[in-house]
């Protein structure tokens, strides 16, 4: 047995031995060649070291040429920011970011009745909290971004915190993400107002979940509610270029007012109109049957969608404009990317382009795909005669413009919040807001002026025949429209200046 023990110990030690004499002579190896590499270096770089030891000024004088070269190709990179209009000035940073895909609501994923999922409707989580849609946003991250109805006060009380009950697309796990209150800017502090409710699911889920439950607390229960989540899809084209919001239809419409505004925007170039329909106000137009036959008309023709907008709560003094901010939100989140630019307009109000006749022909010459949106001041026009055209009888407008009460094309992808005066929040700040020149642009507001409505000047007038480029196809189109529909003949009618 000791025989056996010190046989195996000698051949350990030996192998041992042989394993250290392999190591030494590998790094003996390597030091060596490492030593020949550095006097191989040693050679080519010591002709330089000279060099530059006579030649030091010469040298740093070479290193800034360089670092000048470099800055200058740097600079030239850049697509330089230049309004092609005259006049045209625009509130651009020299920041650059590449093209992508855009967003675009699909709703056809999980459900397949889509048009009854952007419906606008109001599920009650209490009596300070409802929910209008939800989307699930990933443009910047991962969002479920909730459009929400909400007393005012509400969201300051601790105990009023909405969560999104959302399981986890790692472990199936409930997770309670807390929402994050956006008040919009247009809540004017009334009783109620409107919300962007935003969920960050980051890192919880990868796609559209199809529902969402909402809750005042972190577990399921029987109070909370369930609705589903429109997905904004990515894709890399528009189904049509100009798409164009209005406010709920509150006050009392005449039908030539309203196919008026209709023709007038599809000479512009619109592609499709959004009608939000107020129910419930005595004058309400949605108990109008000529206002009715107007939109069915147009309905039927594939140019226009209505919206039934019905308020959970009475709007008399408890909500500003009737809900007008919310209206704007869910028409600017159900048409991302399912246009280029979106408009967003009274039906007293039209942005009329003046270096061109349509809205393509001017984006064509301003935009620089680098803005969030393009703005135009208003002027008023106040109505001259009743008439059924009153973009072509009204021919004088107040001399200022007004800078406050604005209205833009926007790219609605590149927003979070759109107001009624203009973009309030855009998804980044590398996309600024452009303001166009009134030589390029101008709102034409059809209204009596008024001192109290922020605007200074009522007195001074001045002659802007801008709109009688349109007046024969306007006449045409409005005769036309106005005979489908109700079998309304136009009385033969001379503009303002064929008056003087």
């Amino acid at each position: 047995m000791m025989n056996v023990l010190a046989t195996i110990k000698s051949r350990a030690v030996g192998s041992a031995a042989t394993v250290c004499s392999s190591v030494v002579s590998g790094v003996r190896r390597s030091v060596t060649k490492s030593q020949s590499v550095i006097s191989s270096l040693d050679r080519w770089i010591s002709p330089l070291k000279s060099f530059f030891s006579m030649k030091k000024v010469g040298f740093a004088f070479l290193l800034l040429y360089v670092v000048f070269v470099l800055i200058a190709l740097r600079i030239l990179s850049r697509e330089h920011i230049a309004s092609p209009v005259p006049g045209t000035f625009v509130r651009h940073t020299y920041s650059y970011k590449p093209k992508r895909p855009v967003a675009s609501v699909n709703a056809t994923e999980c459900y397949p009745n889509q048009e009854e999922v952007l419906k606008p409707y109001y599920h009650r989580l209490d009596d300070q909290t409802y929910f209008l849609n939800a989307y699930f946003d990933q443009r910047q991250g991962s969002y479920i971004r909730i459009l929400s109805l909400r007393r005012n006060f509400a969201a300051e009380v601790r105990w009023n915190q909405v969560y999104c009950l959302v399981n986890s697309a790692v472990n199936h796990s409930l997770i309670a993400v807390p929402a994050q209150d956006h008040p919009l800017h247009d809540n004017n502090n009334n009783i109620y107002g409107g919300y962007i409710l935003s969920c960050n699911v980051q890192g919880i889920l990868f796609e559209n979940p199809c529902k969402v439950r909402l809750s005042h607390h972190k577990v399921l229960d029987d109070h909370m509610v369930t609705m589903p989540t429109i997905r904004l899809k990515e894709q890399f084209f528009y189904e049509n270029t100009f798409g164009l919001c209005t406010p709920p239809l509150h006050d009392v419409i005449t039908q030539p007012q309203l196919v008026e505004f209709i023709e007038v925007h599809r000479l512009l170039g619109v592609n499709h109109f959004n009608f939000y329909q107020y129910q419930g106000h005595p004058d309400d137009p949605y108990n109008n049957p000529n206002i009715n036959q107007v939109l069915k008309h147009y309905r039927d023709a594939g140019i226009v969608t209505v919206f039934p907008w019905k308020l959970p709560i009475n709007p008399e003094n408890n909500i500003w404009s009737y809900g007008k901010a919310l209206a704007i939100q869910h028409c600017l989140y159900s048409n991302i990317g399912k246009y280029r630019y979106l408009v967003f307009s009274d039906i007293d109000e039209f942005l009329i382009p003046h270096s061109t006749s349509t809205w393509r022909g001017m984006m064509e010459h301003i935009d620089t795909d680098r803005s969030t949106g393009y703005c135009a001041e208003s002027a008023i026009f106040p109505p001259e005669v009743t008439v059924p055209l009153r973009t072509l009888a009204s021919l004088r407008r107040t001399e200022n413009v007004d800078t406050k009460h604005i209205k833009c094309i926007v790219r609605p992808e590149r927003l979070l919040e759109m107001g009624s005066e203009g973009i309030i929040k855009g998804m980044d700040e590398n996309w600024p807001i452009s303001i166009m020149d009134t030589g390029v642009a101008m709102v034409h507001h059809y209204k009596f002026c008024s001192m109290d409505w922020d605007f200074h000047n009522c007195f001074d007038y001045v002659i802007d025949k801008c709109m009688l480029r349109f007046a024969e196809p306007l006449k045409e189109n409005f005769k036309d429209a106005m005979l489908r529909i109700s079998g309304y003949r136009m009385p033969a009618m001379e503009t303002q200046q064929e008056q003087t």
